[in-house]
């Protein structure tokens, strides 16, 4: 009984210490293969949700093997979220009629991901009458299908990386908004988004996720590294073909006790761990990696986050944020003493321009996060 005592309160100690004292012992070079094993770790719920949607399946239809899955992960305070293309999904020939096909699955799983639940997205419609996007969640006790059909914005056109649909999910006040962009029948590119029913029950799932040999990577790699504060843990993380983001806050008392986001000008919001590809391409291992430390800027007319990297503090990036919000009080930003400081990201793709990157750290929203040159 004593040495059992012992091993937990060892355990506790060390999720309790966070970076305290701690030296950074793995290679930043090391990153890229924990994001590919997080990824492969999570192909197997989309795989479970589509077999568990199997009764929505047309005959004729049949899977497109000859293209990758798609897969956007997502961990923050809401939990884990997967967006996943659709194995059947076959474009039409002509877009302006859609019809009702298949095009991605979306999981959501707690914070540990224990518990999963999946959901399936048709997207269906004409250009004349509109498009819109039918989830399905659960069964009710009848054994009927649950679902809920929104309306889906459809744009024509614009910039989509090559060979598969990229997807996007972001958090805008108390909604989720799917989006992506998506090729038609013969090479066309569409760029939809459509919201997210958060009152939609899941399909409960038998799969987990564990998101903790990332997360102690990422521990591994930054620990060592001087900074002002200590980092709260768990990150938030953003996995995507294109982008590979993972978010620490601060322990800065100011996140807490700010009011209005002038009083967090010029301060140190937290560490990013940031790796992105060249115009949209996918990441291979030769896209560098950086541990960045986040600093909150006003450039006027801009609003700036000041990138240092942690490992070479000579190099700065800026990143410009397209618009800043306050959200003081609501959606439980106000964490109480002990808990961790409830943190958000997002990603949203665009028709003429890169994807834009979303991050909200307690009530402090920033939406439109771009690296670009900022021109006086």
């Amino acid at each position: 009984m004593k040495q059992t005592l012992l091993i937990v309160f060892g355990l506790l100690t060390l999720m309790l210490v966070g970076c305290s004292g701690q030296t950074g012992s793995a290679s930043l070079e090391t990153m890229s293969q924990a994001e590919d094993d997080l990824k492969a770790a999570a192909l197997p719920l989309a795989e479970e949700a589509e077999r568990l949607f199997s009764d929505l399946v047309p005959a004729r239809l049949a899977p497109q093997a000859e293209s990758p899955r798609s897969l956007t992960l997502i961990q923050d305070s809401d939990g884990i979220t997967l967006v996943a293309s659709h194995s059947l999904w076959q474009p039409p020939e002509d877009p302006s009629v859609l019809g009702d096909r298949p095009l991605a699955v979306v999981i959501r799983c707690t914070s540990d991901g224990r518990r999963c639940a999946g959901y399936r997205g048709n997207l269906g419609g004409t250009e004349q009458e509109g498009y819109r996007i039918t989830w399905y969640g659960g069964k009710d006790e009848g054994g009927r299908r649950l679902s809920r059909s929104v309306p889906a914005g459809l744009g024509w056109g614009g910039l989509c990386p090559p060979g598969q649909p990229h997807f996007s999910w972001k958090k805008w006040g108390m909604y989720y908004v799917f989006d992506g962009c998506q090729y038609f029948n013969p090479n066309r590119i569409a760029h939809l988004n459509a919201p997210f029913p958060s009152d939609l029950p899941g399909q409960d799932l038998s799969g987990t996720l564990d998101t903790t040999p990332f997360a102690e990577r990422l521990r591994q790699v930054c620990c060592g590294l001087p900074k002002p504060f200590d980092v709260e843990w768990p990150p938030a993380i953003l996995l995507r073909e294109d982008v590979a983001v993972a978010f620490l806050p601060y322990q800065n008392p100011r996140l807490r006790q700010a009011r209005s986001l002038e009083e967090l000008v010029g301060e140190p919001l937290g560490i990013a761990y940031w790796r992105q590809a060249a115009g949209g391409a996918t990441l291979t291992k030769a896209d560098a990696a950086r541990i960045l430390e986040v600093k909150f800027t006003r450039e006027d007319p801009d609003w700036i986050l000041v990138a240092t990297d942690l490992k070479d503090p000579s190099q700065t990036l800026k990143f410009r944020v397209g618009e800043v919000g306050w959200c003081d009080g609501c959606f439980g930003q106000d964490p109480p003493p002990g808990q961790p400081i409830p943190r958000y990201l997002g990603i949203e793709d665009r028709l003429q321009e890169p994807p834009m990157l979303h991050l909200q750290v307690g009530p402090l929203e920033l939406r439109g996060i771009e690296k670009k040159d900022i021109r006086r």
